[in-house]
This record gives C-alpha cells, sequence and structure tokens, in this order.
C-alpha cells in the first residue's frame, strides 16, 4: 500500500504540480503584457457614478484597504 502511494506521488502528483504551475505562470504572463499594452495604449478609465458609494468614510482614508492605484481607480 504504502509503495503504491509512493508510485501516485511520484508518477502523477509531482507531473500534476509542474503542469499547473507552468499553466499558472503563462496565465500571469499574458495577464502581465496585456496590462503593459493597456497601460501603453492609453485607455481613459471612466468613473461612473455608482462606482465608490459609501455611507461614511473608512477610518484609514478615502481607498479600501487592498487598494492599488495601478489597478484601482
Amino acid at each position: 500500500s504504502a509503495e503504491t502511494w509512493r508510485k501516485i506521488s511520484f508518477y502523477v502528483c509531482i507531473p500534476a504540480l509542474i503542469a499547473a504551475s507552468a499553466n499558472a505562470y503563462n496565465l500571469y504572463a499574458k495577464h502581465k503584457a496585456h496590462m503593459e499594452h493597456e497601460r501603453h495604449e492609453g485607455h481613459e478609465k471612466v468613473k461612473y457614478p455608482y462606482m465608490r458609494l459609501r455611507a461614511k468614510a473608512f477610518p484609514w482614508g478615502d481607498n479600501s484597504l487592498f487598494y492599488n492605484p495601478e489597478v484601482n481607480f
């Protein structure tokens, strides 16, 4: 039984982890290239009136805790 699980680990799990890592890296590279294209293209970010509606301000300022000025507006 232990030998079977060892073989499963070596011949199934490790290649699956490698394949999933390669896929994640490729998706990340495509997304990064797209974001660079968007930045150089100069698309205007539209602030719609229904965005960022708040009843009261956050204690730490106007933006949320996870605000990123390069991505969010």
